[in-house]
């Protein structure tokens, strides 16, 4: 368990970690039990892509503390499905409370910018926020986002789409 747990925040994206037995017959044995440990991933690559985002444009960790704000702006990603951001406290990896009782927003929750963008906030402080269709409230601690990615195109299978960058705003 320990080289487990070890081994768990290496793994950023569930695409060697999850499939059919003939899908992973060839890989390392011990990636079998990361899906499990980790607790987001679920779904083979074929069906979704679970992607974790962990720090900020400035190296650091997201985390809310002192007033932080993050925000990404960017293309919707190629899916058939849906996808959407879940905001996940680094140290229990769950769900921390927020006064908005918001954890994820998604292609169906978010409002699209006029150029077909998408843009999220991210921020501890949600006081007048809750209007705000594309404000995600994260802890004032470290924590990470899973951006899943519900039927996913053959490059974002392959793990050459590109994740959305979270740059420090404030």
């Amino acid at each position: 368990m320990a080289h487990l747990r070890e081994m768990a925040p290496t793994i950023t994206n569930g695409a060697r970690s999850l499939g059919t037995r003939a899908d992973l017959q060839d890989g390392a044995r011990d990636l079998f039990a990361i899906g499990t440990l980790v607790g987001q991933w679920g779904l083979p690559p074929v069906e979704s892509v679970y992607v974790k985002i962990e720090e900020g444009s400035d190296g650091l960790p997201i985390n809310g503390s002192h007033g932080t704000t993050y925000r990404a702006r960017f293309l919707p990603p190629d899916v058939s499905e849906f996808w959407s951001f879940t905001v996940y406290a680094g140290d229990d990896r769950l769900m921390a409370h927020n006064a908005l009782n918001r954890h994820s927003r998604a292609d169906r929750t978010l409002t699209p910018d006029a150029d077909g963008y998408f843009t999220i906030e991210l921020r501890a402080d949600v006081e007048g926020g809750g209007e705000d269709p594309n404000l995600l409230p994260i802890p004032e601690k470290d924590a990470y986002l899973i951006l899943r990615l519900y039927g996913p195109s053959q490059e974002i299978q392959d793990g050459h789409s590109t994740t959305p960058v979270f740059e420090v705003v404030g």
